[in-house]
């Protein structure tokens, strides 16, 4: 089943969020501890580290001075003074041999040393003599002037020496002291211990290991080791006991090579420090580890067995705490609301909120004054939905009575509109039928217009061709005078010729009269076409004069068409509009037979309304407002259904007196000043 917080009750709300704050209590006790815990066990283990580091400086110390001790011994030995009383080291050697040897036997016989026992004599100021380990080659005579600092530390200042050396075979804690005969320094004798000598010293136990490593330039001196295993530029020296060298981090003996540096890696305490020899060089670093697995588990224990007290005693102290608040400031309160809820549910709101509820202050008391307010605004709600319910009963039997007048009333509107819907499709038909006529009208009077101008048009065409004759004709005139001058001169000239001329003179003669009837005719015709054009210019002016009163009678009658045709337009508009209205009106009858049957369901509505809330118990109060006003509301509806009746009575008489309806046509009698005169 999937978790719903939604779902929960009160008391589920409040658990869940204080158990998700426990939890993250826990977790920061588990951090916090856990914390404290870390930093708990890195003291103690960094306590022991420095405990340990102490240890194996003061084990290096005492080792070296014992070798220093030893040597001191050999060093104060009567027979080394007579021995090295010779000049070459052989015959020093062959000296210590003779007196020495039965005396060092016996020593490593009765001594805890035993054959670990190194002795080593030198001759100033650093040539080997004798080395009591071993035996053949090597034994001495070789030159250490090149890599024992010691020695030359010792032939350089003639005082004992001891401490940690790095050498051909690694690290070595060595003890050199001089050699004096007469008072003369003449060598020095050395006694030295192997580095697992600290090891042994230390006393480590199960849990601990002690490692020694070389840097790059102690490994390049002691040659000896170059084939050991490495970790990034260390040498592995030797250590305590067997471990795992791969787990060993390179970081850690690098830091610890300059300075002392501890860690905690896991359940190892790991420290690292730098092994410093006689005169205080770096010569190689120590790798400590200790397993502190017991130490962890042990603060562990103790940590959770902390943490489980701890979150324990919060749970049982606040649970006792919110179990007391919630019970007591919550809850009781709570169950009362809970009872009011029941009584308001049934319908009872006559119930009474604690009053000590309401004077708290918190989210309670809040709640308690809501719920008081609700129960005062419920009433008024009820009490106001009551009074709404015999408004409305009361309104939908005036709107029914109201709805029938107005269904009457529509009807009628609707046969008003019908008849005058008739009329104005008469007056249509008339107002069309001119408006046909005017179009006829205007179409003769333009056509008579364009005749008119086409006369005019003619006429101008023949007055121009009676000009162009009468030019024509005067141009004949002055021939026929020309050629009469010429009959003058040729009877002139037959006459000078007599006899023979005479027959020239006739026909000149005859010439001369053609040319006076010509001259004559010619006269004659430019009289006639001067009248023709002076009729002709009187024809074209009075053309002309007529034209523009032909052209504004096709203008007003075209206006007269037009007019008609904005009749006719009005006309039909206006009864579209009658149609429209007869259509609005039979809708409206319609609409209020609705509105009546609506009113009567509205009215059961009502009724149905106050049986409802009459669900609700109000107190006594608020019943006598609702008496109160239920009789106020039955003399207004009494009241409004006599207006309305006397309101029906009145349109029945004006019914009476009045048959048809009594239309305001757009009456004026100067409308026909808007159009345009001529």
């Amino acid at each position: 089943m999937k978790f719903n917080y939604k779902d929960l009750n009160i008391r589920g709300k409040l658990i869940v969020p204080i158990l998700a704050v426990m939890i993250l209590i826990l977790v920061f006790l588990i951090i916090l501890f856990n914390n404290i815990s870390k930093q708990k066990i890195e003291e103690t283990a960094y306590a022991d580290s420095e405990k340990y580091y102490t240890i194996i400086h003061n084990s290096l110390d005492r080792i070296s001075k014992k070798a220093l001790l030893l040597a001191s011994n050999y060093a104060s030995m009567e027979q080394v003074t007579d021995a090295y009383l010779a000049e070459d080291a052989q015959s020093i050697r062959d000296s210590l041999k003779k007196s020495l040897t039965k005396q060092i036997d016996d020593f490593k016989r009765n001594s805890l040393i035993g054959d670990d026992l190194r002795i080593h004599f030198h001759k100033k100021p650093a040539q080997s003599v004798w080395r009591i380990w071993r035996t053949g080659e090597g034994e001495g005579g070789d030159d250490l002037s090149s890599f024992r600092n010691t020695v030359l530390a010792v032939s350089n200042t003639h005082q004992p020496v001891h401490g940690v050396e790095l050498g051909k075979g690694g690290l070595v804690i060595r003890g050199i002291a001089p050699i004096y005969v007469d008072g003369e320094y003449k060598g020095s004798v050395e006694s030295f211990f192997d580095i697992k000598d600290l090891y042994k010293q230390t006393a480590l136990d199960n849990s601990q290991n002690l490692s020694c490593f070389l840097d790059k330039n102690s490994a390049s001196i002691a040659w000896s080791l170059q084939d050991n295993p490495k970790v990034g530029e260390f040498t592995f020296a030797n250590q305590a006991k067997e471990s795992d060298l791969d787990k060993i981090k390179e970081g850690f003996l690098q830091k610890g090579a300059n300075d002392k540096f501890f860690e905690i890696s896991g359940n190892k305490a790991i420290t690292t420090f730098p092994v410093l020899d006689f005169a205080g060089n770096k010569a190689g670093v120590f790798y400590y580890e200790k397993d502190i697995s017991d130490i962890i588990n042990n603060y562990n224990q103790l940590l959770f067995r902390l943490i489980i007290t701890v979150f324990i005693v919060a749970i049982v102290v606040i649970f006792l705490f919110i179990f007391f608040i919630t019970n007591t400031a919550i809850f009781k309160p709570l169950n009362a609301f809970k009872e009011i809820f029941n009584k308001i549910s049934k319908g009872d709101l006559t119930t009474e909120i604690d009053k000590t509820l309401i004077k708290n202050k918190d989210e309670i008391g809040i709640l308690g004054r809501s719920l008081e307010e609700m129960v005062n605004m419920l009433k008024e709600m009820v009490t106001s939905i009551s009074y709404s319910a015999d408004h409305i009963a009361s309104a939908s039997g005036q709107v029914s009575s109201g709805s029938q007048q107005l269904s009457q009333g529509a009807n009628e509107q609707a046969s008003s509109a019908e008849e005058v819907s008739s009329s104005m499709e008469e007056m249509a038909s008339n107002i069309q039928q001119n408006t046909d006529n005017a179009q006829q009208t205007e179409k003769i009077s333009v056509e008579a217009s364009e005749g008119i101008k086409k006369v005019a048009e003619a006429a101008q065409e023949s007055l121009e061709s009676i000009r162009q004759i009468a030019d024509k004709i005067t141009v004949v005139n002055d021939i026929a005078f020309q050629t009469n001058i010429l009959a003058l001169n040729a009877a002139v000239e037959a006459a000078r010729a007599g006899e023979h001329g005479k027959g020239f003179a006739v026909v000149a003669a005859e010439v001369r009269k053609l040319a006076e009837r010509s001259k004559v005719a010619a006269d004659e015709i430019v009289g006639l076409s001067n009248k023709s054009v002076k009729v002709t210019e009187d024809a074209g002016e009075f053309m002309m004069e007529i034209i523009p009163n032909i052209e504004k009678t096709a203008k007003l009658v075209q206006e007269i068409s037009a007019a008609s045709m904005e009749q006719n337009s009005g006309a039909d508009q206006v009864n579209n509009a009658i149609q429209q209205l007869n259509q609005v009106t039979q809708q409206n009858a319609a609409a209020s037979e609705e509105l009546a049957t609506s009113s009567e369901e509205l009215s059961s509505q009502a009724d149905q309304l106050k049986d409802n809330i009459s669900y609700f118990s109000i107190g006594k109060e608020m019943k006598k407002q609702k008496i109160s006003f239920n009789q106020n509301a039955a003399k207004e509806k009494k009241d409004s259904a006599d207006n309305i009746g006397t309101k029906s009575l009145k349109n029945k008489d004006k019914d009476k007196k009045s048959s048809g309806i009594d239309l305001k046509m757009y009456d004026k009698r100067n409308m026909d000043d808007e159009y345009e005169n001529f």
